[in-house]
């Protein structure tokens, strides 16, 4: 492991390997520090006229990232230095080097056309959305539908329900039938003969 020890950087020949051109996410550069909690450390790094910066995290006594793509851009010898600050203070360690071995990046050479790999996969992929869209939206309409036949028919239970509780409503409380009018008695006068009765 890289060491920085009262900010001058020690390390093997192995330990200035830091991997192959557009790796992502695949190692991370480490570096053990006899420095306080205080101190924020960045790792610059040239390549040429071009230069990074990079963050380092801390766990304990150990600085970290974990690198990406965009830290193993180019591939080549790069000069590095460990730049820490502390309120104001500033400080640098010595420079070392580190290594990013070169990669074939074959996709960066079909600028317009794609790979037949990455055109088969992509083909996979959206075939495969389409599958689980068409599924779900058929599953979606089989629910619906079902949810709709019993909604009416439960409603369609509660007319008719309503309708039999009506009818045995009125039929309970209708009017009896009319009675026949009560005969009135007749007045006769002394000597006057009663009618005769009318034929039923």
């Amino acid at each position: 492991m890289i060491e920085l020890k009262n900010w001058r950087v020690l390390m093997e020949v192995r330990d200035r390997e830091l991997g192959y051109e557009s790796d992502h996410l695949h190692r991370r550069l480490e570096i053990a520090v006899d420095l306080d909690a205080g101190w924020a450390v960045k790792l610059d790094m040239a390549l040429g006229k071009a230069k990074n910066v990079v963050d380092l995290e801390r766990t304990g006594d150990v600085l970290w990232v974990e690198l990406t793509r965009d830290i193993l851009a180019s591939d080549g010898l790069y000069r590095c230095q460990l730049r820490g600050h502390k309120g104001d203070t500033v400080a640098h360690s010595n420079q070392f080097e580190l290594l990013v071995s070169g990669s074939i990046n074959a996709v960066e050479a079909f600028p317009s056309v794609e790979p037949s790999e990455l055109a088969q996969m992509e083909a996979r992929v959206t075939q495969a959305k389409a599958d689980a869209l068409r599924r779900a939206s058929s599953q979606f309409c089989d629910e619906a539908l079902r949810r709709t036949e019993e909604a009416i028919s439960a409603a369609l239970g509660s007319v008719q329900q309503a309708h039999a509780a009506f009818q045995n409503v009125a039929g309970s409380t209708a009017a009896p039938a009319a009675a026949p009018a009560a005969r009135q008695p007749e007045i006769r006068f002394e000597g006057e003969e009663a009618p005769e009765e009318e034929a039923n």
